[in-house]
């Protein structure tokens, strides 16, 4: 399991909803992560600080709920 999935299962994990709306979320969440560490390796962060940094910088699950 890689870092953005640990990650993603860790916020959803109070969050309660349907299993296809929390699968369109965690989808959609991947694809937040994903830019963010595209935009932090551009800036010349390598791929693991890039991961780092975006998860945390990603928020609290408080916020996603």
């Amino acid at each position: 399991m890689d870092r953005f999935e640990e990650h993603i299962k860790y916020v959803l994990k109070g969050v309660r909803m349907g299993d296809t709306a929390r699968g369109q979320l965690a989808e959609e969440l991947r694809d937040h992560l994903e830019t963010s560490k595209k935009e932090l390796m551009i800036k010349g962060h390598t791929e693991e600080e890039a991961e780092l940094i975006s998860i945390k910088s990603f928020g609290k699950s408080k916020e996603i709920n």
